[in-house]
């Protein structure tokens, strides 16, 4: 698959993570408090995500990157929703 090809994939999974990330991750809660916003919120994190599940990583590496952002980009607790 060439690089363009590739990035064009992984532009396209990173809409679908996007998605996913507004609809069922959400910590914050932008999908109760500003729905119109939410999907727009999570953009930053969805093209790191795609890449990681284009390159197949395991669930526990991205739940574990998940947990970074919630903690450093967020300023939440591990468990903690805002």
């Amino acid at each position: 698959m060439s690089h363009q090809s590739e990035k064009k994939l992984i532009m396209r999974l990173a809409k679908q993570v996007n998605a996913v990330l507004a609809e069922y991750w959400d910590p914050i809660g932008m999908m109760e408090t500003a729905p119109e916003y939410a999907a727009s919120e999570y953009q930053s994190y969805s093209r790191t995500l795609a890449g990681m599940v284009y390159r197949g990583d395991d669930a526990y590496k991205i739940s574990e990157y998940l947990g970074r952002v919630r903690v450093d980009s967020m300023g939440l607790g591990e468990d903690e929703v805002a």
